[in-house]
């Protein structure tokens, strides 16, 4: 004991150093003792200039607990720095239901500040405890006291709070506001009568939070005064009571557009839109079938910008089924629009874009700016017509790669069998996106002719070629290319080899365990990791025993990617094989086979992981520690 006590003051001496991490040192000592001078050494350090010591010292308290820490930490509610105050409160409340007796003792100090916090943090808390306390506290002499005690009340929610919150709005027009506030989260009933003279009070403060209320408890007694008050002259409180009423119609299903003026209805729905309020939101696109109104469409349309972009998706599909015309209604925007606003608007075209108007597109198809070009070129895709086909084979030939990627993926949407010799073109594009995007429209097209084509490529000198056919075959699946892919498996180009792969993989024939055996012996990195992670997956019975000797060889790459693989196997061979790599050897391949453990995902290998947590090597005591965390939470890493 002596021992320990000398320790804390040693502790506490260091918290007055000018090092922060010797303050940082002595908090993190100090949260491992359980002793009264070790807990107010903590609360001490809740005032120190660092934010990290402040910090440290607030999580280590709001584990510890107890009497003592609780008492200390009320004194700091009076505390002249409010940074100070607030990480008391904040503690307090991680606390929670065991600070809550000796927080309401000190609801009765002389400090109004003192009270009006610890109000604040007993709502937080929400222990019905507290209600009787904070319900006189409606009475104190401080104006901030009663408005924290009828929120707190609220917070918690106890229908006992009813009754002196009633009381206290009818005669206390200062807290009158956060007592129909606290009314409308205990969401009672017996609460609608008071909330109803203050809808029809005048004060549109009142009207306006007595609206909000009304909607919380959400009783349909009070539709017919709401509806009154959305025709009102106060705006603010006409939408407030509109989102009141609808949160009500819907629970029990009731109309309420009768209710509404057209204008006034229509003004909420756009600026509901605008405002990303989930309420008015979910109305005005449920409704949109119904109203058929197409100046209000256009309203809409014309707000692309403003609107988030989940809602404006939202809002054309809506009107994509109820408006034939919608892509001529978009187009009437565009225009008046930004750049920004312009691509909101063609991507809203590519559902909607009829035969008969995509000739108004054309223009569209020279725009300066490629990024236009680009999504013109997707809505050609996706209109099979005479014109569509015609631009995009324009479009092919545009300067910018990217453009010329839309342009072929769109003929290749199409699906014109007659446009084949044109995409064989784009196989010998300068840029690679283009070739891959060319392949995935052959593809797409098929027939006889791309087989044989891509077929042949596969016999050519060109690697490039090879690659592009070895990936379209893999797609296409024919049975009568398995020879000719299996026999790239050798090609001198690695890149071919490891599409060759690919290939066969994707056609459910995968590579020999021969074959892969030699190509994780290949000179290329890629081609080894692919035929490593090839023999895991489709050959997981014997995969184990036929990587360990490559656990032997003498390059740290290939040892440290058949580690990798390892984790992909679920088995105590492969278990016992990362365990022995993770003990000893290379740092490189060490850290490779904890973290191989940890992606296994096998909580039952912390067991291990503990052995070697006292390593000398820091770098490993750190990974273990990842790895036993990763483990223990199950997050993904």
């Amino acid at each position: 004991m002596d021992q320990i006590v000398q320790d804390v003051s040693e502790l506490l001496d260091m918290l007055q150093a000018e090092e922060v991490s010797v303050r940082e040192e002595a908090v993190e000592a100090l949260s491992t003792i359980d002793s009264d001078e070790a807990i107010a050494g903590l609360v001490i350090s809740l005032e120190d200039a660092s934010a990290n010591v402040r910090e440290m010292a607030a999580d280590a308290l709001s584990k510890v607990k107890g009497e003592t820490t609780t008492a200390l930490l009320s004194d700091f509610l009076g505390a002249e720095s409010i940074t100070t105050r607030n990480l008391a409160a904040e503690i307090l409340v991680r606390i929670g239901p065991e600070a809550v007796p000796a927080l309401l003792e000190w609801m009765s100090s002389d400090d109004h500040d003192v009270r009006k916090f610890i109000a604040d943090v007993l709502g937080l808390i929400g222990d019905s405890r507290s209600v009787d306390c904070l319900c006189q506290a409606l009475w104190d002499d401080n104006i901030n006291v009663c408005c924290s005690s009828a929120e707190a009340l609220g917070l918690i929610g106890d229908p006992k709070a009813i009754a002196p919150l009633i009381e206290v709005g009818e005669k206390n027009a200062d807290v009158r506001p956060l007592a129909i506030e606290a009314l409308g989260r205990i969401k009672s009933p017996e609460a609608i009568p008071f909330l109803l003279s203050n809808l029809s009070s005048g004060d549109p403060l009142l009207a306006f939070t007595a609206s909000e209320a009304l909607g919380e408890i959400g009783s349909p007694q009070a539709l017919k005064e709401l509806t009154e008050l959305i025709s009102g002259d106060s705006v603010v409180v006409a939408v407030e009571a509109f989102k009141s009423a609808l949160r009500i119609s819907e629970n029990v299903s009731v109309d309420i557009r009768g209710h509404v003026s057209g204008e006034r209805l229509r003004s909420f729905i756009i600026e509901g839109l605008l405002e990303e309020d989930d309420g008015i939101s979910r109305f005005s696109l449920r409704n949109i079938d119904i109203w058929r109104d197409k100046g209000l469409v256009l309203e809409l349309l014309a707000s692309v910008g403003k609107i988030d972009s989940i809602t404006w998706c939202q809002l054309v599909d809506q009107c994509r089924h109820i408006y034939h015309d919608l892509d001529q209604m978009i187009l009437q925007q565009f225009e008046d629009a930004n750049l920004t606003d312009r691509m909101s608007l063609l991507d809203a075209l590519l559902g909607c874009m009829r035969v008969e108007t995509i000739e108004k597109l054309i223009p569209l198809a020279s725009d300066s700016d490629p990024e236009i070009r680009i999504r013109v070129a997707s809505i050609f895709g996706r209109v099979d017509s005479p014109t569509s086909l015609s631009e995009l084979k324009r479009m092919v030939k545009d300067p910018v790669g990217h453009v010329r990627s839309a342009a072929y993926r769109g003929v290749g949407w199409i699906g014109d069998a007659e446009a084949t010799g044109l995409i064989i073109t784009g196989l010998n594009d300068e840029y690679c996106d283009v070739r891959e995007v060319c392949v995935g429209a052959l593809v797409t097209i098929g027939g006889q002719r791309i087989v044989d084509h891509f077929t042949n490529d596969l016999q050519t000198t060109d690697p490039e070629r090879q690659r592009l056919a070895a990936n379209a075959l893999g797609w296409i699946g024919e049975d009568n290319v398995l020879e000719p892919l299996r026999g790239a498996l050798s090609h001198t180009d690695p890149q071919v080899r490891k599409a060759a792969i690919e290939a066969l993989c994707r056609m459910g024939e995968a590579p020999t365990v021969d074959s892969l055996l030699a190509l994780i012996n290949d000179e290329n990195e890629t081609v080894q990791r692919v035929a490593m992670t090839t023999l895991a997956k489709y050959h997981s019975q014997d995969a184990t025993s036929l990587l360990t000797p490559f656990l032997n060889e003498d390059d740290l790459w290939l040892q440290f990617h058949v580690i990798t693989t390892l984790a992909t196997i679920n088995s105590t061979e492969t278990k016992n094989l990362l365990k022995a790599k993770a003990e000893s050897g290379e740092v490189a391949l060490r850290l490779a086979a904890i973290n191989a453990i940890a992606d296994m995902r096998d909580e039952s290998m912390i067991v291990f992981l503990r052995t070697i947590a006292t390593d000398s090597d820091t770098t490993i005591v750190a990974a273990v520690e990842s790895a036993m965390s990763s483990l223990q939470s199950g997050a993904t890493r």
